[in-house]
């Protein structure tokens, strides 16, 4: 069942958008970044599932904009703090999750902007993500 699933969220433009952070030290933010997309796909589908995924990817970006070093057992040890998988498991509805997402975001990163470092690369290849995604998403609309 679960790969099945799997296998149809693999076929998302999130999923495909998402391996574009398969270098540098970005893969243990898309680790995280996909597996929360895949959570939420498995419990709602489709539905708002561009939305959801580019909160989660402000929110876990959080993490990577505040710190100029990284490890995964941080990035693990950040998204479990935030609790996403469990206000993800008690949201009664896409849009519920989308609104406690939305309270948790602080959208950082401007200040990383033309910044030559792991970071700033980080953020130019999320911005290139999260403008396609959007252009997705009012296309959906």
């Amino acid at each position: 069942h679960f790969l099945d699933l799997f296998k149809n969220f693999s076929k998302t433009e999130v999923y495909k958008e998402l391996q574009k952070l398969n270098k540098e030290k970005h893969g243990y933010y898309r680790e995280v970044i996909e597996a929360l997309a895949f959570a939420y796909f498995v419990k709602f589908g489709q539905a708002q599932l561009v939305d959801a995924s580019l909160l989660i990817m402000d929110l876990v970006s959080d993490h990577r904009y505040s710190v100029v070093k990284t490890a995964q057992t941080a990035v693990h040890r950040y998204v479990a703090d935030k609790e996403i998988v469990i206000t993800l498991d008690q949201a009664p509805s896409p849009s519920f999750f989308l609104a406690q997402m939305q309270q948790d975001c602080r959208r950082t990163g401007e200040h990383l902007f033309g910044e030559k470092s792991t970071r700033g690369r980080y953020r130019e290849t999320l911005a290139e993500i999260k403008e396609k995604l959007q252009e997705l998403s009012f296309g959906q609309q």
